[in-house]
């Protein structure tokens, strides 16, 4: 669509500046019979703009204009030419000073040359850029050229519109450069051939400038290659998209997109069936006129743009399944990380647990509970000390190191209650010594342990704190 425009502007540009040239005050050349001053450079500042590889300056000429146009032509035509040839090679050398039909010519039998018959309506060839390699152009009808005719004439209908012609032959060779010279230019484009799609653009001068209504006076027409027209389609790195050209003159070509470059695949439509369902259709019509369609002589233009599998295969990646097995295996290894760190928490709480509880079963059994909570506050007071000296505040204030510790020499003081009236029971095992000498040591544990047990279970029944038992000393 942006060369579309550009193809539009650029004619458009030039099409106002020979109607305001016809009309200035400074020329006494009166429209149609205008020469572009300085033509080369001017038109070919607008093949630039345009992408354009030639173009021309063509008059309508009514039948009352044709004896007035040879007159004009016959005393013009050299100095245009040799100048263009001066600005573009800096000499003549390129030019065959031959050629010149003074009339309006056409093909006769055999490609002879003759005379255009008398008609209404005339189309007079005359300016060209690049500029031509002999006078022989100059002065044809293009109106008498079968497929030229109607492209022409809906030029001059549609007054204001770019129309555009079917995929065609380019007539500048060899007479605007030669053949070689035409394959070079396409060298230069990435992958391009002459032998690739061209079309014509053509616009009309109006007589008044910026005025449509005022009628058609003369036709700008240019050639353009649709590889050039196709460029900087995409970002550079962007590959493997198809373009299908189609044009309402029942042609269509393909082409490769590239980045910027368009590469011709060849005539139809070569793109993979399989990417249908993604199928953009661009217009390539820029156009206002109610009729513009219906008119016939031109090509309704449209691109329809599919991917390739080229173009699928630079998104295809498997870096989203790389990165998804790598999340879910660190997320197992956390995972089982976790429970073998809680199992093996559960495991060795479980340990303290039970140890715990055979601390406090052998406390409970040595110590009536008064005690046994003493001895738990005891030491809890005593870890808190520890906790306290461990402090920063503590260790800057060393000098009362001594205070701490005598402290906890206090905290780890004998527990011992005061009772004004208590009974304290001590026995001894009479004979015991050399009974056990003649016993078996499962006998004597036996009767320790049986004798251990009756006098706790008296105690706890009546209420007794045992002291102490030591071998076979009981204190109660």
């Amino acid at each position: 669509m942006g060369q579309q425009r550009d193809i539009k502007d650029a004619l458009y540009q030039l099409s106002t500046f020979i109607s305001a040239w016809g009309n200035s005050d400074q020329n006494n050349e009166t429209l149609p019979f205008v020469t572009i001053p300085n033509s080369e450079a001017i038109m070919e500042n607008i093949r630039k703009q345009g992408k354009f590889e030639t173009m021309g300056y063509t008059p309508y000429l009514l039948r009352e204009h044709r004896e007035p146009w040879i007159e004009y032509a016959n005393a013009r035509y050299q100095k245009w030419v040799k100048e263009a040839h001066v600005h573009k090679y800096g000499n003549l050398d390129r030019l065959s000073q031959t050629g010149y039909h003074p009339f309006i010519s056409q093909y006769g039998p055999n490609r002879t040359v003759v005379e255009s018959p008398e008609a209404n309506l005339v189309m007079a060839s005359w300016m060209y850029s690049p500029p031509p390699a002999s006078y022989f152009l100059i002065n044809g009808n293009a109106l008498s050229v079968p497929r030229l005719r109607a492209r022409n004439l809906a030029v001059l209908e549609l007054q204001n519109e770019t129309v555009i012609s079917a995929v065609e032959q380019h007539i500048g060779v060899p007479v605007a450069f030669t053949a070689e010279e035409h394959a070079a230019y396409h060298s230069k484009l990435t992958d391009s051939s002459a032998a690739n799609p061209h079309s014509f653009a053509a616009y009309p001068v109006h007589k008044t400038t910026g005025d449509p209504t005022s009628g058609a006076v003369a036709q700008l027409s240019a050639a353009f290659a649709w590889d050039v027209a196709l460029w900087n389609l995409l970002p550079d790195g962007v590959q493997g998209i198809h373009v299908v050209l189609r044009n309402t003159c029942t042609q269509s070509y393909t082409y490769n997109i590239v980045g910027g470059d368009a590469f011709f695949l060849g005539d139809g439509d070569h793109h993979q069936p399989q990417y249908d369902q993604y199928e953009v259709p661009v217009s390539l019509s820029l156009h206002s006129h109610p009729d513009f369609e219906k008119v016939p002589g031109h090509c309704l233009y449209s691109m329809h743009i599919f991917p390739s599998e080229t173009f699928q295969g630079s998104f295809d990646t498997n870096t989203p399944e790389v990165f998804a097995a790598i999340v879910a295996s660190t997320f197992l290894l956390v995972a089982v990380a976790f429970c073998i760190y809680d199992l093996m928490q559960g495991k060795r709480n479980s340990n303290l647990i039970n140890k715990a509880a055979q601390s406090n079963a052998i406390v409970t059994s040595l110590f009536p509970d008064m005690m046994r909570e003493r001895l738990f506050l005891q030491a809890e007071q005593k870890q808190a000390a520890k906790s306290k000296k461990g402090s920063l505040k503590t260790f800057l204030n060393d000098g009362k190191q001594g205070a701490v510790d005598n402290s906890m020499n206090l905290l780890s003081k004998p527990m011992a209650d005061l009772y004004l009236s208590t009974t304290v029971l001590m026995a001894d095992i009479s004979g015991f010594t050399a009974w056990s000498t003649v016993r078996e040591p499962h006998q004597v544990f036996t009767l320790l342990e049986s004798i251990y047990a009756c006098f706790d279970e008296i105690s706890k029944k009546r209420r007794i704190c045992k002291v102490e038992t030591v071998g076979t000393y009981f204190e109660y």
